[in-house]
C-alpha cells in the first residue's frame, strides 16, 4: 500500500464528495442504441443529448471507449475494419 494512501473514514467529513444516488426503480433506467454509417454522428448526437440532459446518468459506451479500454501496456489497439 501507498504511503500516502488515505481510508475514505479518515477524510474530513466537509472534504467529502457524494456520488450519484443510485437508481432505484428500472423504469427509471434508460437505454439508447444508436446505429448507422461510420461518421454518420452517432456519437456527437449522443454527447449532445448527454448535455441537454444532466439530471440524468449516462454511459456512453462508443468504439473509441471500448478502445480505450483494450489497452495493452499504453498501447491502444486500432480498429482494423
Amino acid at each position: 500500500m501507498k504511503n500516502d494512501y488515505i481510508f475514505s473514514q479518515n477524510i474530513p467529513l466537509n472534504e467529502r464528495v457524494r456520488s450519484s444516488e443510485p437508481i432505484l426503480e428500472k423504469t427509471d433506467c434508460q437505454v439508447i442504441l444508436l446505429s448507422g454509417l461510420n461518421g454518420a454522428g452517432k456519437t456527437t448526437w449522443a454527447k449532445k443529448y448527454i448535455e441537454e440532459n444532466l439530471t440524468k446518468n449516462f454511459n456512453l459506451i462508443n468504439v473509441e471507449y471500448v478502445l480505450s479500454k483494450m489497452a495493452v501496456c499504453l498501447y491502444i489497439r486500432v480498429l482494423i475494419v
